[in-house]
């Protein structure tokens, strides 16, 4: 994950400009040299990017926290359908064997399942729309209208699979299940819903594009701005010394530091490719 964040284009790009910036200034700017407090670097530079790491980590851990959430209940549901004990003519069965054939039911189930778990990953494979080309260019115009659809539609197979999830636990009320221990599994159902809508506004909704815009560009020029302070690092400690080395490297740390909290923070990393259908659907193994 570190690569592909560290070897992007805006990466690169903010690499050179660094570069770029400190040369200028090593031939046409050398006089302008000046020491920086480093109370401004800190409230400028370090502030910016640590709380930029933290809010795009919470973000994360959130995600994670409901993507926990869902699986876990998802579990319980599964749990009780094939462990949990009912009484049926007075005697104790497990709730799948009330139904008329066990076997085919345990089938449906798992098949319900198997689609369940193949919409979800087909759902949050989708690659998220709001980046700039998406509005400002035609083409990206055309492609983010098609990933919405893709995206609509694929949400819609997660609601369908936890509808029918939500209807076997009201068919198993008919099958002798007391009303407390189905109440209960409906909660389970209703939290699972829950938690899949908070991880689809955490996926569709990102950073505000015009947040976005603003730390791009101010990445890409923070060169320009520290550039005296990258020649006063290159005259050393006795302000004779001509280390243009150490002042290029330092610019390059510090863009790379920059261009990482952005990656995090607005970005993400890169999205995975998975082999999808021509149907847009995912395949889903029935061995």
């Amino acid at each position: 994950i570190a690569v592909e964040v560290v070897f992007t284009f805006d990466c690169v790009l903010g690499c050179f400009l660094a570069t770029f910036y400190t040369l200028m200034y090593w031939w046409l700017g050398w006089h302008l040299a000046v020491n920086m407090s480093w109370n401004i670097v800190s409230l400028a530079v370090i502030f910016p990017i640590t709380q930029g790491i933290g809010m795009g980590f919470a973000r994360r851990e959130q995600a994670l926290g409901e993507f926990g959430n869902l699986l876990a209940h998802l579990r319980s549901i599964w749990g009780a359908l094939h462990c949990w004990t009912t009484k049926v003519d007075g005697e104790h069965c497990r709730v799948i064997e009330t139904f008329d054939d066990p076997e085919m039911t345990r089938q449906k189930i798992s098949e319900l399942y198997e689609k369940l778990f193949a919409s979800l990953i087909a759902y949050f494979d989708v690659e998220r729309t709001g980046r700039g080309w998406h509005t400002t260019n035609p083409a990206g115009k055309a492609a983010a209208a098609k990933l919405k659809t893709t995206m609509q539609q694929r949400r819609h197979f997660v609601g369908a699979s936890l509808a029918r999830l939500q209807r076997l636990i009201q068919d198993l009320k008919a099958h002798g299940l007391a009303g407390g221990e189905a109440h209960r599994l409906d909660q389970y159902v209703s939290k699972s819903c829950m938690a899949f809508d908070r991880l689809t506004m955490l996926k569709e909704y990102r950073t505000p594009q015009a947040f976005r815009a603003f730390a791009r560009i101010y990445i890409l020029v923070i060169g320009a701005m520290y550039g005296p302070y990258y020649m006063y690092l290159s005259q050393g400690a006795s302000g004779e010394q001509e280390n243009l080395g150490l002042a290029i490297a330092f610019a390059c740390a510090i863009q790379v530091s920059a261009s990482i909290s952005r990656a995090w923070k607005v970005n993400g990393t890169a999205p995975r490719k998975t082999a999808l259908k021509h149907d847009g659907s995912f395949p889903v193994n029935k061995g």
